[in-house]
Formats: structure tokens, sequence, C-alpha cells
């Protein structure tokens, strides 16, 4: 089984997952076992907008504090490709039909950042039936949610080279380089070069 875990009212939360969310029971016991015991057939990631490393070697003590904030409502878990209907009394995701029993801080923070509320506290017009379809026909699985881009951590490189007429390089001259979504400073080798990877999508520019 692949999950998510989402900060609740946060980066990818949306509609489209609100039927897949686990109860905080269910979904701590996952993510208890998860932890204890490795993989055992199961994946799941973490919210890329949470305060935990995403390198995948969590603390035990971070793992307890994602287990606390599953259990009282400020993280919630998503399986990716079932339905999962645990929040909900009816098929209808809305928040008049959560179950009673759901912790207090769960409920109002479904409430208070339900995905397509105003600001006014409306909710914009949509169909959230999640009875099925009279036609048959195989759902297409969530994609996952894109990761927030790491500075340093990206898959692209660029080699800046600077030189004079002859030739030679422009040695010890600075330079910035920046994107959409960092900038980096330094100063050409004595090649009149400098190597940058790491970097994340975005346009490159260099002064």
């Amino acid at each position: 089984m692949s999950y998510q875990l989402y900060v609740t009212g946060g980066y990818g939360f949306t509609e489209a997952i609100l039927p897949t969310l686990l109860h905080p029971s269910n979904a701590v016991d996952i993510a208890r076992d998860y932890f204890t015991r490795g993989y055992q057939g199961q994946h799941i990631d973490l919210p890329p907008d949470a305060d935990v490393s995403h390198t995948g070697n969590l603390t035990d003590t971070q793992k307890q504090t994602l287990l606390e904030d599953l259990q009282e409502g400020r993280l919630v878990l998503s399986s990716r490709y079932e339905p999962g209907f645990d929040l909900f009394t009816e098929t209808q995701a809305n928040p008049d039909t959560l179950r009673s029993d759901l912790p207090p801080t769960l409920r109002q923070r479904l409430q208070q950042h339900w995905p397509g509320r105003s600001r006014g506290g409306a909710t914009a017009a949509r169909s959230d039936s999640l009875a099925p379809a009279n036609e048959s026909s195989a759902p297409s699985p969530e994609p996952p949610a894109p990761a927030a881009p790491v500075p340093g951590a990206g898959p692209y490189r660029v080699t800046l080279a600077y030189r004079w007429l002859d030739g030679t390089g422009v040695a010890g001259l600075p330079f910035t380089l920046a994107t959409d979504d960092e900038e980096i400073t330094g100063t050409l080798d004595p090649n009149g070069e400098a190597h940058i990877e790491g970097l994340t999508v975005g346009s490159p520019s260099s002064a």
C-alpha cells in the first residue's frame, strides 16, 4: 500500500484526497507499524510542508511527534489508491457528514481548512458525492503530491565560464546565479569558471 501524509489544510490538501482519508486511529496504527518495522509492503510519503527530514532518516522524537500529530488531527493520512470513507457517515465528503467520534482538533481543522472554502466561510458549489457512478469505470489513481523544491538538492547543474578576449579566464570575478527558487553567489576559479550543482527547477540568470 502507498500512503501520503498531509498537513490538515496545508500544501496538497485538496478535495481529491478527502474520500481517501483514514480515521486517526487507523492512521496511527499504520504509521506506527511503518516507523517501527520498516516497509512491510507499505510506503508513506511525508508532507513537503511539515518540519521533518525528507531523507527518510527520522529520529525517534520526530516519529513520535508525527504519531501525536496524526492522533490529534494536525496531520492526516490518505490512501493513495483506495477510497477510505473513514471520516464520513455518508457517501458525501463535506463538513456536515464528519463522524462524531473524530478528535476535536481534527474536526476543527477540517471545518476551518476545508478545500474550496472561501474566506467568508461558505463552501464553493461542487459535487462531493462519493457514491459510485452508474457506469462502471476504473478510477484513476491520484498522482503523488509534488514535492516542494529544496534549494541545493535539485537535479540540475550550471557551468559558468568568463574569459578575456585572448581566451584566458577572468579569475576571482564575483558572480551571482539566481533561479526562480534560489540565489547562489561565489567567485570564479583561476580558470574563470564555476560549477554549480543541486539547482532546482527555475529560470537561471547570472550577473
